[in-house]
């Protein structure tokens, strides 16, 4: 009876493997979701880190199994480990996760088109892409609340550079009032030259290495650790809050020489500021006019994500979904929006931080 009984727990495993389990177009995935019809491009084994993965790879959005299509959301840890043939990759919108050591030691990788509503990336995932040269992405926006698990998830990291649609930011200008600009987003981004930015909180490290960086517009609350860190040709800073943000010692790794505009009734709280602003030796007061000319985007700056999400919009959204790309509600309505526990979702192809 016991024989028997093991038996029939096999079959039944084998066949619980085989229907979450599938081959498409050479790659492996595995179903996240059976009623969202969801998957992910299966991640590697330690031992296993060999793929066919060649040339121009481009992450396909919609795989079938059969007869059964699937929305891929999902790229596993160290599914593209050690691809050294790979020389461009192409990540699509429907993307939302990608592994640890995904795409680590693709040494021959150059380029990449980053997909718009990717919100986390595991831990080393671009690792020694010694000669990536070329990052595309869809919204600076987006960009900044992405989830980097450390410095070498991003793959700026290693291009060095970054563009939106083909065009090379130079001026960065973002509004995120609703949210914040998260660690290591914009971590050495030789690129950038300007920033405007409207945010409750730059991230940990979130520009650090910015070495061409000149001019500073920041509306913010706080600034964490290493923020601007090994940026020592900061310019000119513009801080348009009345009480001086909340900032770390080391912050910023250059005080002398740069100009901090704060506005003019609110000097003094800047000099007798405890949180470091007073380190900067030349405070000014400043009305903050005509610095588009600074400060103004040169590149397409679409509206960032949720944040143009209009009340019509996000009553006719379809489904809710995780991060993980699993469906939380479907013919959701702004009931069930409000209804949602603090976090990030995807609802109707947009971000959505509920606080």
């Amino acid at each position: 009876m016991n024989k028997l009984l093991s038996l029939i727990t096999l079959a039944l495993t084998a066949v619980t493997a085989s229907a979450q389990d599938f081959t498409y177009d050479g790659m492996n995935f595995t179903v996240l979701d059976n009623v969202a019809k969801t998957c992910e491009i299966r991640g590697n084994e330690p031992s296993i880190l060999k793929t066919n993965a060649s040339g121009k790879l481009v992450i396909p959005d919609k795989v079938l199994d059969g007869n059964t299509s699937y929305t891929v959301t999902a790229i596993g840890d160290m599914a593209f480990s050690y691809a050294t043939e790979i020389t461009s990759l192409t990540i699509p919108n429907t993307v939302l996760t990608i592994g640890k050591e995904s795409f680590a030691n693709c040494t021959n990788l150059e380029t990449i088109n980053f997909g718009r509503y990717v919100a986390e990336v595991g831990k080393n995932a671009f690792t020694n892409c010694v000669n990536l040269k070329t990052l595309d992405i869809c919204d600076v926006c987006n960009w900044a609340r992405i989830k980097f698990a450390n410095t070498e998830a991003n793959p700026i990291a290693y291009s060095k550079t970054f563009s939106v649609k083909g065009v090379t930011v130079k001026n960065l200008d973002m509004n995120l009032l609703c949210c914040n600009v998260l660690p290591y987003t914009f971590y050495n981004a030789e690129n950038i030259e300007s920033m405007r930015v409207y945010t409750s909180s730059l991230g940990e490290s979130s520009f650090e290495g910015c070495i061409n960086l000149k001019n500073i517009f920041i509306d913010i609350n706080e600034i964490k650790a290493n923020a601007f860190a090994d940026c020592d040709n900061i310019e000119n800073i513009y801080l348009t809050r009345p009480v001086p943000p909340v900032a770390q010692e080391n912050s910023f790794s250059v005080y002398e020489g740069v100009n901090l505009y704060v506005p003019y009734e609110y000097i003094e709280s800047y000099i007798n500021a405890d949180m470091y602003w007073n380190r900067f030796s030349n405070i000014s007061g400043s009305e903050f006019k005509d610095l588009d000319s600074i400060f103004a985007a040169n590149y397409d700056n679409e509206s960032c994500g949720v944040n143009s999400v209009s009340t019509a919009e996000q009553d006719n959204v379809n489904s809710i979904y995780n991060l993980q790309g699993r469906c939380l509600k479907r013919n959701a309505t702004q009931d069930d929006i409000k209804d949602l526990t603090p976090g990030l979702y995807i609802i109707g192809n947009k971000k959505l931080l509920v606080k």
